[in-house]
């Protein structure tokens, strides 16, 4: 018997190892009921909503996913793993369950907070086969201290990882793409242009960027988007969102083995869309 925490259930899965990547956390919505729980019944026959990310402080973030790790690793797990974790009415955090095998069911809450974190469902997938594959052929598995002492180092090099991450998000990226290009950016359409400003902005929400609108009647809004904190700036990118193709003669995206064409993809789209990707990389 266990004693029962009354509080908040949350959960933070992981993806890769050595370390692994930790999904956005999502809470369970309790309805703000700290005696409620998500049952078996619930879960087969009406799941609670989830949101994610869990509002919570950044601290308590970093706490969950320190200790997720930590319980990844004591257990030697791999690949991929969600933690359910009860949180007290005092912020006290309890590692209910990790699951080795997370349930991949399309509305289960390892595959929304993957979503969230910029995987849809075939990425999903496509990553986890791809860090497993990356670990057993690599050898980077349950390296003991010996190794480590003998300057082994289990990670591979970083142009290899970097194209392991970005081969595993194709679909998406070209799906982001798709919609960007589809998006009528002519520089009068101002509907367009904004269009195009919100997906950027609902892109590197997630990543921690906020974002200031400079309202503009006749062109379209021009955003600011950072992730400095008030901080001193160090990068700069400068990218306009509109083009000059009226809508007569505008090309809607289409793909071909080797190139990707559509209006303003060369000129000022695909920029964006490598920028975003970039930073998801960097993140």
């Amino acid at each position: 018997m266990e004693q029962f925490i009354k509080g908040r259930e949350f959960c933070v899965g992981l993806l890769g190892n050595n370390p692994p990547e930790a999904l956005p956390i999502l809470e369970i919505d309790l309805e703000g009921d700290p005696n409620a729980i998500q049952s078996v019944t619930d879960k087969k026959r009406q799941p609670r909503e989830k949101i994610c990310p869990a509002p919570i402080p950044a601290e308590l973030s970093d706490k969950m996913i320190e200790y997720t790790r930590g319980a990844f690793n004591a257990l030697q797990l791999r690949d991929f793993a969600r933690v359910d974790i009860r949180m007290d009415e005092n912020e006290n955090i309890y590692l209910l369950e990790i699951n080795s095998m997370a349930s991949l069911g399309r509305t289960g809450a390892y595959v929304n907070a993957a979503a969230v974190a910029g995987y849809d469902y075939n990425a999903l997938i496509n990553r986890i086969l791809d860090v497993a594959t990356v670990r057993y052929f690599a050898g980077t598995s349950l390296i003991n201290k010996a190794d480590e002492l003998k300057g082994f180092s289990p990670k591979l090099p970083l142009p290899t990882r970097i194209r392991t991450y970005i081969s595993s998000r194709k679909d998406t990226i070209e799906k982001t793409l798709k919609e960007m290009v589809n998006t009528n950016t002519y520089v009068r359409n101002v509907d367009g242009v904004n269009r195009l400003g919100s997906i950027i902005k609902r892109e590197l929400g997630p990543l921690g960027f906020e974002h200031q609108v400079y309202p503009q009647v006749e062109v379209g809004n021009i955003l600011l988007l950072d992730n400095c904190g008030g901080q001193k700036y160090d990068i700069l990118l400068l990218s306009h969102l509109d083009n000059s193709t009226v809508l007569a003669k505008r090309e809607y995206f289409k793909m071909t083995e080797q190139r990707i064409y559509g209006t303003g993809i060369w000129e000022n789209i695909g920029g964006l869309a490598v920028m975003i990707t970039a930073l998801l990389v960097s993140s």
